[in-house]
């Protein structure tokens, strides 16, 4: 997040910011909105879809059974364009690398705990497959965040959501930061 600090002040040196990010993603944007906050500038938007939680990833297990359930697809898109033959030794190698970084990426994020509270207007954006956690993931959240957080959902799930709700989503984040940007700043 320090990089992306540097890398966001270069483009605009003061608030007030609007922030966002998916999956590893929006924990870089929610530390950027504690560090901005911390040095006094304002952040208007902070729009987080598909974040993850402590709450959703009780065991490493899980990163495995992830990477594998994607390894299995790829190998299911081969296998139904009919070029798994001509898939070569270095581009399986490169894959199976691909995920273990994947596993990595995650095993960090479940150390990651944010430092205090933002007040900025907070957005949550889940796919519908998390439905039926949405109260608890909300509360999960809420503790870093001040009184003005909202969760929505698009459909999918975490893989595919982009795919079946690019045009939902780009929808919901134009309404939000658009309701953000209307209010008066000082």
């Amino acid at each position: 997040a320090e990089h992306m600090l540097e890398e966001v002040r270069t483009i605009q040196s003061r608030g007030p910011y609007f922030l966002g990010g998916a999956c590893e993603g929006a924990l870089v944007a929610l530390e950027l909105a504690c560090k901005l906050e911390a040095a006094g500038e304002e952040v208007a938007c902070l729009i987080l879809w598909t974040t993850p939680t402590q709450l959703s990833r009780k065991r490493k297990s899980y990163y495995w059974y992830s990477a594998a359930r994607r390894l299995v697809r790829h190998v299911q898109i081969l296998l139904s364009k009919g070029s798994i033959r001509s898939f070569s030794l270095r581009e399986w190698r490169t894959l199976i690398k691909h995920e273990y970084m994947e596993y990595v990426i995650f095993s960090a994020m479940e150390r990651y705990q944010p430092d205090g509270r933002i007040n900025a207007t907070t957005t949550m954006i889940w796919p519908s497959a998390v439905a039926p956690h949405l109260e608890v993931l909300g509360n999960y959240w809420k503790s870093f965040t001040n009184d003005s957080l909202s969760v929505c959902t698009v459909k999918g799930e975490h893989d595919s959501w982009l795919d079946v709700s690019v045009l939902e989503l780009g929808d919901l984040l134009a309404e939000r930061i658009s309701n953000a940007a209307s209010y008066p700043y000082q």
